[in-house]
């Protein structure tokens, strides 16, 4: 089955990345497919994955040594 994509901005879209990525223009088109389903269909690992990531992020966290994100803090940020 062929499928013709007449829209040139999906066109340049998927050429553009499929060269960041050094893959083809189908795969590119494949990847974003397959996510898309997997949201649709419900696929909830990708939420699992990141519950993961915070918590070890939590885990290497320590309230008690946390400054306040007040005006000084952020501040200082541009400093």
């Amino acid at each position: 089955m062929t499928l013709l994509l007449e829209d040139e901005d999906v066109v340049q879209l998927a050429t553009r990345l499929a060269e960041r990525r050094q893959v083809s223009p189908t795969q590119v088109l494949r990847d974003a497919l397959k996510r898309e389903w997997s949201r649709e269909m419900g696929d909830t690992s990708m939420i699992d994955a990141v519950k993961v990531i915070q918590s070890k992020v939590r885990a290497l966290s320590d309230p008690q040594k946390a400054r306040p994100a007040d005006k000084d803090f952020i501040d200082s940020l541009y400093e």
